[in-house]
């Protein structure tokens, strides 16, 4: 399938917008990007940065920018197949078309207007580490990655849907997700989980409970979870993920000729949600025999004393090593383990 072509002639970002969207359909996403680009340019310019209009832009800008840094971080790039491909991609790319028709009205009065300043600082946050779990590159001078971009555009994204109050509700809900995917790239886990489980929240409440868009968020939270040793949490939320597909399948199958090919989809994914319940469980079970076997390997009078030691400061000194123990147990595991590469 032939790439597509942005020409710099277009300016109208109504047909820059329905370029990405052709070009993220056939995976071809430095296109989309560009058309993102040029389309969001040309609002900016118009309109200010923070136009309502620009917020499904901007959600989709950033899912486009996270599939190239992925793509760039593996080597057969579309060649290996992606999980749960969403049918809320579809959904954001015919969002961002509908906004951008906006565009086309007069602007208000009190439109907001491009602040330099803002957008400036904006730059220099991204590109700093705050402790929010945003992507860094530890150099102002350096251009940014398109983690750092996919970032930046979609904190202004959240802004925006947030600005929307319950209109926006489901955009700030996906925009929050594609925000712990993105730091989940970055291995800011904690942030990660932290935007996901926020997302989630926002989806359980207008979501139906067989909806796959909920299946799908709570197997990425499961892998948030699971990177950041949170296993325990990881297991359940693998599982909720298969207990809402086996819902939806319950549902398609009441009128199974006409559902047929979602049927044959939703049961192609539940293999591999149970082999990584599996590789979890397993996980933990081994965690626990190894910290087990390392109790057991200390003489009972030294553990005894560590325990006769009270509340002291030699208490806290003597069980430290089996802390540390426990930890290079785990990151030792964390690099045998197969579900630690669990497909974006």
């Amino acid at each position: 399938m032939a790439d597509v072509a942005v020409e710099s002639e277009i300016k109208d970002p109504k047909e820059l917008v329905k370029l990405a969207t052709k070009a993220e359909h056939i995976h071809d996403y430095n296109a989309a990007a560009t058309a993102y680009s040029k389309a969001i340019e040309i609002i900016v310019a118009e309109h200010g940065d923070k136009h309502d209009s620009l917020g499904e832009i901007y959600l989709a800008y950033g899912k486009t920018l996270l599939e190239i840094s992925r793509d760039e971080a593996e080597p057969l790039g579309d060649a290996v197949q992606r999980e749960y491909s969403s049918e809320s991609d579809a959904e954001e790319a015919n969002g961002a078309q509908d906004k951008v028709e906006e565009v086309e009205k007069p602007p208000a009065e009190n439109d907001e207007k491009p602040d330099e300043k803002t957008s400036e600082e904006n730059k220099e946050e991204v590109k700093g580490d705050d402790g929010d779990g945003e992507p860094t590159n530890g150099s102002n001078d350096e251009e940014p990655t398109d983690l750092q971009l996919a970032w930046e555009v979609l904190e202004i994204a959240k802004l925006i849907f947030e600005q929307r109050d319950a209109a926006g509700r489901r955009g700030l809900s996906e925009t929050l997700i594609v925000l712990g995917e993105v730091s989940l790239e970055s291995e800011n886990f904690e942030s990660a989980v932290a935007d996901m489980k926020a997302g989630l929240e926002i989806q359980k409440e207008i979501c139906k409970p067989n909806d796959r868009t909920l299946a799908e968020t709570y197997y990425k939270l499961g892998t948030a979870l699971s990177t950041n040793n949170q296993i325990e949490e990881a297991i359940q939320s693998y599982t909720t993920s298969l207990e809402v597909l086996n819902k939806r399948l319950a549902k398609l199958k009441q009128d199974e000729e006409k559902q047929k090919d979602e049927i044959k989809d939703i049961e192609d994914l539940i293999p591999d949600i149970l082999e990584k319940i599996s590789d979890m469980k397993n996980f933990k079970e081994e965690a626990t025999m190894k910290l087990v076997a390392a109790m057991a390997s200390k003489p009972v009078a030294e553990t005894k004393s560590s325990f006769e030691a009270g509340s002291s400061d030699k208490k806290i000194s003597n069980i430290s090593h089996l802390v540390k123990r426990k930890r290079k147990d785990d990151d030792v595991k964390e690099e045998e383990n197969p579900s630690k590469k669990i497909s974006p």
